[in-house]
């Protein structure tokens, strides 16, 4: 979130934003780009300026310190409340569905995959049905839960916690693909966020091109904070494609390019790929999403 001072000439973002905010008469010398931050406390800082006073946004994240101790338990406990399995791999959107994201990438990758998934697992029923009866029998005496199943397996599971005016678009998507590995849901209480973001093994981000400059996605912060890598479907000249590409963070997938999503989702698979990914994101995350060297940086700006 964007901060505008006294003279509406100072502001808080990304450098895209900055860029942007020229064109409607923001002096773009005026001041530093300060990127929202996490504090060590666990809550996010977006600026805003009402009545002249400064205040908090109302959006909590989560520590950029140390989340390695915590991950292991936290993750697990929830993706077994939450009925998730150990062998899929959750692709997770959490946060706003407004009008400057994007959707139609992502939901049309989960169709082909699920696509994918049910074609393989009929090739796969197919194989084990040719294989003689004695065979079938023996393997199902000897471990009678890691053969024929009657569940659906699939690799991935797309997940997506959050409101706004194209929640829709996701709503019809899962009606209309009741068998897919799809799920929606209402923003995560602000009490699990840790957990809940750390319960994904790759995040998603979007962002409209025709929105490049004038809005930066505040949710990067928490989840490079908790040290999980990013997809972000968007131009790679907006901050947060800058920031993902400076990073080694994650991927940067260009509008429509539905091709591009599904071969970052498939080195995704790879977990030293997301664990290296991570890892970095989460160091750039200390450099730059820093609540407290931030905050030092706007005040700076008010003094001068």
């Amino acid at each position: 979130m964007p901060l505008w001072g006294s003279e509406g000439r100072r502001a808080v973002g990304g450098g895209r934003w900055v860029e942007g905010s020229a064109k409607v008469g923001v002096d773009r010398r005026a001041g530093p780009v300060v990127a929202n931050g996490v504090g060590s406390e666990g809550d996010e800082v977006r600026w805003a300026v009402g009545g002249g006073r400064l205040v908090n946004g109302d959006t909590p994240s989560v520590p950029i310190q140390n989340p390695e101790s915590k991950i292991q338990n936290s993750k697990s406990t929830l993706r077994v409340k939450r009925g998730w399995r150990n062998d899929e791999l959750i692709v997770m959107y959490s946060g706003n569905m407004g009008l400057g994201h994007r959707f139609g990438e992502i939901l049309e990758a989960a169709r082909r995959l699920n696509i994918e998934h049910r074609t393989s697992n009929i090739e796969r029923r197919s194989e084990e049905a040719c294989s003689s009866a004695s065979e079938i029998e023996t393997n199902l005496i000897q471990n009678p839960e890691s053969k024929i199943q009657n569940h659906p397996s699939p690799s991935f599971r797309f997940v997506f916690y959050g409101a706004g005016k194209r929640r829709r678009e996701i709503e019809a998507f899962v009606r209309e693909h009741s068998g897919a590995a799809v799920e929606l849901h209402d923003y995560a209480p602000a009490e699990e966020l840790e957990a809940h973001l750390l319960s994904a093994d790759v995040h998603l981000v979007s962002l409209d091109a025709a929105w490049t400059g004038t809005m930066v996605p505040s949710k990067l912060q928490g989840i490079f904070a908790v040290g999980r890598p990013v997809i972000f479907v968007g131009s790679g000249e907006s901050s947060i494609g800058r920031w993902v590409l400076e990073s080694g963070g994650g991927w940067v997938v260009e509008p429509e390019d539905v091709n591009g999503l599904l071969a970052a989702l498939e080195e995704a698979r790879d977990p030293a790929v997301r664990a290296s990914k991570g890892n970095a994101a989460g160091e750039f995350a200390k450099l730059h999403f820093d609540r407290q060297t931030n905050a030092a940086r706007v005040a700076e700006m008010f003094t001068r």
